[in-house]
């Protein structure tokens, strides 16, 4: 990692403000912080959650401002969501069985091999395992529908010596493998674990100009850069659900949802707390088209992602309500097609806007596009897009997703 090179450049250019939306998160937090406090001036020191007020410190440390770690820093609307909002593949069995009391042995009893990034109510039957692997990579572009790669402070922010003016680019990059299984307690009631496995990559790059007081000539132009890599164990799931009706054509369970902060928070691998999702799952069979709704409440304890990663003050992470409405259709026996709509209603947000930082409800719509196909056996590989619908919250313009999976 490099911080703190500073070098002199051609005049800055300030873009119209009138053409582009004033972005304040990695401006304000950074006025007074020159001398790194807490966490991120020692253990923590070049980890992803403080990479960018260790890039920016290292920038405002020549005009000899003065540090004040009770300010936020951007973390909660830019590294939160790596680890608090992505969609999580779904342990749902792509083969499903009955037991048949007439001959005496399971047999399979859904011709579609399921969704992929939303539940089916239907349960896997008794002691039979499923097992799978997929991997997602999300290169986020956007923070509440500006491009994160060219953010701007539209007027100049004082220091105690002048004013300076800043713009930043941001990269921020997760790729993310997920193992997961699913094992038939019963013919009613499943057990799933999932346990990601992620890589976060974050740049930033900051270019200045700073303008001491009363001076009637050019600025001094200024410039930082940092960058990181941070790859481990993400926050495990641990999933409960059972079937309460079903018959031939329909099927509802309930069931819920532990994570466990087995993640590095300050790396954005975990979110450093627990969660707990309690859910309700239905789906209907008709010939060869399989609708299904899930509908589920996302329950977060208290994180310092969500606080103040300068002091390692925690504040409640964010509350959602999730849904997903989709259909899965057995275009052949081997082959299933599926799309769904995915969402999320994250109760009281953070956001950033014109006026700074604050906390509003806001909500994140997905589509998402796939296929299983049985390749040989009871294996199956699967492909899948993410499209955004909406700018709310840290995205991503299309999230791939590739993955293969086994029945015992």
């Amino acid at each position: 990692m490099r911080l703190g090179k500073i070098t002199r450049q051609k005049p800055f250019f300030r873009m119209d403000t009138n053409k582009l939306r004033v972005l304040i998160l990695l401006l304000l937090p950074f006025r007074w912080v020159s001398a790194q406090p807490g966490p991120c001036g020692g253990a923590q020191s070049g980890t992803i959650a403080c990479l960018l007020p260790n890039v920016a410190a290292s920038l405002f440390a020549q005009s000899g401002s003065q540090a004040s770690p009770n300010i936020p820093t951007g973390d909660a609307i830019l590294v939160t969501p790596l680890v608090a909002t992505q969609p999580i593949p779904s342990p749902a069995s792509g083969f499903v069985y009955t037991y048949d009391a007439s001959a005496g042995v399971y047999v399979r009893s859904s011709q579609s091999l399921g969704p992929i990034l939303s539940e089916r109510a239907e349960t896997i039957g008794r002691k039979k395992l499923f097992i799978g692997y997929t991997f997602q990579r999300i290169v986020f572009d956007k923070v509440d529908g500006t491009g994160i790669h060219v953010l701007y402070a539209g007027v100049p922010l004082p220091v105690s010596n002048g004013v300076i003016t800043e713009k930043v680019n941001v990269s921020l990059q997760l790729n993310q493998s997920t193992f997961f299984a699913t094992y038939g307690v019963s013919n009613r009631i499943d057990l799933s674990l999932a346990v990601p496995y992620a890589t976060v990559y974050m740049a930033d790059v900051i270019n200045a100009v700073f303008t001491p007081n009363q001076s009637t000539g050019p600025g001094m132009p200024e410039f930082a850069e940092g960058s990181h890599t941070a790859r481990g164990l993400g926050d495990i799931n641990i999933q409960g659900k059972g079937t309460v009706l079903h018959s031939d054509t329909a099927a509802l369970a309930v069931g819920s949802t532990l994570r466990l902060p087995t993640g590095n928070d300050y790396e954005a691998l975990g979110t450093g707390t627990i969660g707990f999702k309690p859910f309700i799952a239905g789906s209907i069979s008709y010939k060869k088209i399989h609708p299904h709704l899930d509908l589920g409440y996302l329950l977060n304890g208290k994180s310092v992602l969500s606080g103040n990663i300068l002091t390692g003050d925690k504040r409640q992470l964010p509350d959602q309500f999730l849904y997903s409405l989709g259909v899965d259709a057995s275009a052949t026996k081997r082959l299933t097609l599926a799309v769904d709509l995915l969402g999320a209603e994250v109760i009281h947000g953070d956001r950033v806007g014109d006026q700074g930082f604050y906390r509003k409800s806001y909500n994140m719509t997905n589509a998402s596009t796939g296929f299983k196909v049985n390749i040989a056996g009871h294996l199956l590989l699967v492909a899948n897009l993410l499209f955004r619908l909406n700018d709310s919250g840290a995205r991503a313009n299309i999230v791939p997703l590739v993955g293969v999976s086994y029945a015992f």
